[in-house]
């Protein structure tokens, strides 16, 4: 019953993530914080860039703070290129590392997120530790789930600001 009262949560905090009213960088720590824990990942990255020759920023990151999966370095230097390839081909799947078990590896995953803003491209990274091939593909249908969100609250960031300016001009 907790897992299901944790997952319930988790969907809530999701939905919320939708219309949040804060700035931008709570946005997107939030968003890095819900996404890692509905994937389990052991790390995440959110990276962005104004155009296809610019470099790579991080807006937002969770995780960090672990030191437990040996494939934690070989994933933080990989970030720009598989940031690269999930902007270009919408996600990437990268095996970093063997698992203790045949058949479970420490799996990169990245996608690439809807912002609605054709100058820019934002991309979530994940480390997944010890996972199957079923578990990466279950956690890349999840994050499919809820890559729009970022969309959503920019589009509704836009629509604030825009009311308040006709509010602005109504009381004149």
């Amino acid at each position: 019953m907790d897992s299901v009262n944790a997952r319930q949560g988790l969907f809530e905090r999701i939905a919320r993530l939708r219309s949040f009213g804060e700035n931008a960088a709570s946005f997107w720590k939030e968003f890095a914080s819900v996404a890692s824990e509905l994937v389990e990942a052991e790390r995440v990255s959110l990276l962005i860039r104004s155009t296809a020759g610019s470099e790579w920023r991080r807006i937002g990151a969770a995780g960090e703070n672990r030191t437990g999966a040996r494939s934690a370095a070989k994933f933080n230097r990989q970030l720009p290129e598989l940031a690269s390839e999930a902007a270009a081909h919408g996600n990437v799947l990268s095996e970093l590392e063997a698992g203790p078990l045949p058949e479970r590896a420490d799996t990169a995953l990245g996608l690439r997120l809807r912002v609605g803003n054709a100058g820019e491209t934002v991309v979530f990274l994940a480390l997944l530790t010890n996972v199957s091939r079923d578990a990466v593909k279950n956690a890349l249908e999840s994050l499919t789930l809820i890559s729009d969100v970022p969309e959503a609250y920019l589009l509704n960031q836009t629509v604030g600001k825009a009311e308040g300016e006709v509010r602005k001009f109504s009381i004149v």
